[in-house]
């Protein structure tokens, strides 16, 4: 059904989405989007750590070089 779904186009209503007026806010945008994926990242390991304190240190170590 899924890929059903990708075959077919879709209406392109970006609903609202808007642009930034200023680069500032474009890149306080990107700034703000950044650190809520690091947010998930974060709590992705955390569950997959599973209570394991060397894994979760392993796995923070590695999602952030």
């Amino acid at each position: 059904m899924i890929a059903a779904k990708l075959l077919v186009p879709e209406d392109e209503d970006e609903g609202d989405v808007h642009a930034a007026a200023h680069l500032w806010a474009a890149v306080q945008i990107v700034g703000d989007r950044d650190i809520v994926m690091s947010l998930d990242n974060v709590i992705a390991v955390a569950a997959a750590a599973n209570g394991s304190i060397p894994l979760l240190v392993l796995g923070l170590a590695s999602a952030f070089p």
